[in-house]
């Protein structure tokens, strides 16, 4: 190439450096690392890179990724992969491709104004050097380590005051050690809706509004969405309060600034929500409220009729505030990355990559020598959300217990059977869950459930570090570019619970004066958590 200057300089095209990146894993390369045969690899790349009708200009459909790739030592890279994948194939926000959030309506009013922390705020946040793209998104984000660190450290600075909203420790890199660190903070507070474990560490505990007790605008995601409002179904209870307005009057208290474009300094939710509703329609909150309830939900197709609902905005500016193309520095999708090559030079990031996990077999074998099992982590459980609902009476009388899915081979092996408490351990701590024999996971796999306490338990901990598979992590196992957590692939071992090998002589967990944890759905102490203790069938008839 011949610059402007005059001078001549000789540069490789990403697109053959991508070429070059793809050659490096052959199908029989990918059915080493996936264990899926490498003549189905080559089926699907052909099914899905080969337009059934060129003539349509479609691609043949989406690529539906969501946690288990964000829960990774890789978690970047694993997205930009299957984004570039996407990008190439000509799947990218087209009818029945990966088309991603829509903006218009409500989605396009949630912005702070473009008014961000000052300067001497953000140059503070933690963990800007390990991850530098953290701190230039809203200049406002940390990763879980790097803070528990600063607390267990005092480096670069001490932390001693933590404001608690919906936070849970049990989901924060190893559980164990961020209930050891937040003991530590001079003080803590709390806004929950009931007294979890993580909030048991807080000095005082405020109650919030329930969601039906709140008012809110609310959007329906989707081609032919709809927005409208959640309009509060109760009154709250006096003694309770609105997130919101607990964290607005927090830093009205300490005299810093509530970046928003109200005109009162220190608005109220109800005045943050008039913000919305006064750019969309023209109206107060409380006006809008009423033209709801009388009008019903609004199609946000026919009401945003050149932005709801269309494809390839990337041609018509949607993506950039009115100029065509992508949110990045040369507003194409880039397959080499300038944002990366920007903030983390001389990394080898720039182009979506593929890395074992931290703990894997292949990377570290010695490790799993000791630990065999390959376990993943996330199993959802239809009554339960994360850690709520387990102190729900019905609930829990549903799934009292925790459960690992072990393959009947393996545990036959182990001679373990149906129900049996097992010990699961790794490198970084060990929980007992009890296990649940399913031919559908592979030999050499365990797949167990997350955020389990034990309400019950007169401990201040709730039981977690008996039961929650997050005790189990290896905190310092990140992604190298987003901070993520590895929670999806991590090596241990699995034997039987005996009383010989359990505290207390119990294979069932127990809390700390030896009384055993709710384990069957006749537990006495169900109907004692019950208003008035009246019992289950009356509960269910109320």
């Amino acid at each position: 190439m011949t610059l402007k200057s005059g001078a001549s300089a000789k540069v490789v095209p990403v697109w053959q450096l991508y070429a070059e990146r793809c050659a490096e894993y052959a199908p029989e390369k990918a059915e080493g690392i996936t264990g899926v045969p490498a003549e189905t690899i080559r089926k699907a790349a052909l099914a899905y890179g080969q337009r059934l009708d060129p003539s349509t200009g479609y691609g043949n459909g989406g690529i539906q990724y969501m946690l288990a790739i964000e829960h990774s030592g890789n978690a970047v890279q694993n997205v930009r992969c299957f984004d570039s994948l996407v990008g190439i194939t000509g799947n990218f926000d087209t009818p029945g491709g990966n088309r991603g959030g829509t903006k218009g309506g409500w989605g396009s009013q949630f912005t702070p104004g473009g008014k961000m922390n000052p300067p001497e705020i953000t140059e503070k946040i933690l963990g800007k050097d390990q991850f530098p793209l953290l701190y230039p998104w809203l200049g406002m984000f940390s990763d879980a380590r790097t803070v528990l660190e600063a607390i267990e450290t005092g480096k670069p600075y001490g932390m001693h005051l933590c404001m608690l909203s919906s936070g849970d420790h049990m989901n924060m890199v190893n559980a164990s050690y961020a209930w050891e660190q937040l003991k530590k903070l001079d003080f803590m507070f709390a806004s929950e809706l009931w007294h979890a474990p993580t909030s048991q560490l807080s000095d005082i505990l405020l109650p919030v509004h329930h969601w039906l007790e709140v008012d809110c605008v609310r959007i329906s995601q989707g081609a032919t969405g709809v927005e409208g409002a959640t309009c509060r179904a109760i009154e709250p209870p006096s003694d309770t309060m609105w997130d919101i307005d607990i964290y607005t009057n927090v830093v009205k208290a300490m005299g810093k600034e509530w970046l928003s474009t109200a005109e009162s300094d220190y608005p109220t939710g109800e005045e943050q929500l008039s913000e919305t509703t006064k750019k969309a329609y023209g109206m107060t909150w409380q006006e809008f409220r009423q033209h709801f309830q009388d009008n019903g939900w609004t199609d946000c197709k026919e009401k945003y009729p050149d932005t709801w609902g269309t494809y390839r905005r990337y041609e018509t500016g949607q993506y950039m505030a009115g100029s065509p193309g992508f949110w990045t520095p040369t507003q194409k999708q880039e397959i080499w990355s300038t944002v990366l090559e920007t903030y983390m030079p001389d990394s080898g990031f720039e182009l979506p990559s593929y890395k074992e996990p931290p703990h894997s077999p292949i990377a570290d074998p010695e490790l799993c020598q000791e630990y065999p099992y390959v376990m993943t982590t996330g199993r959802r459980i239809p009554v339960y959300f994360h850690n709520e609902h387990r102190q729900l009476p019905w609930c829990r009388e549903q799934w009292p217990v925790p459960r690992v899915e072990i393959n009947p081979e393996d545990a036959a092996e182990l001679g373990i059977n149906q129900g049996d408490w097992v010990w699961i351990e790794s490198k970084w701590g060990k929980v007992r869950q009890t296990a649940d024999l399913y031919y559908g996971i592979d030999k050499g796999v365990i797949n167990c459930e997350h955020q389990w306490w034990l309400p019950e338990f007169s401990s201040p901990s709730k039981g977690f570090e008996l039961v929650n598979i997050n005790c189990l992590m290896d905190k310092d196992a990140q992604c190298p570019i987003g901070g993520a957590t590895n929670i999806r692939a991590v090596p241990v071992k699995l034997y039987k619970a005996t009383p010989e090998n359990s505290p207390n002589g119990n294979p069932t967990p127990c809390d700390i004066d030896g009384t055993p944890m709710i384990s069957t759905p006749d537990d006495p102490r169900l109907k004692a958590w019950l208003p008035g203790g009246t019992g289950t069938d009356q509960h269910y008839e109320d």
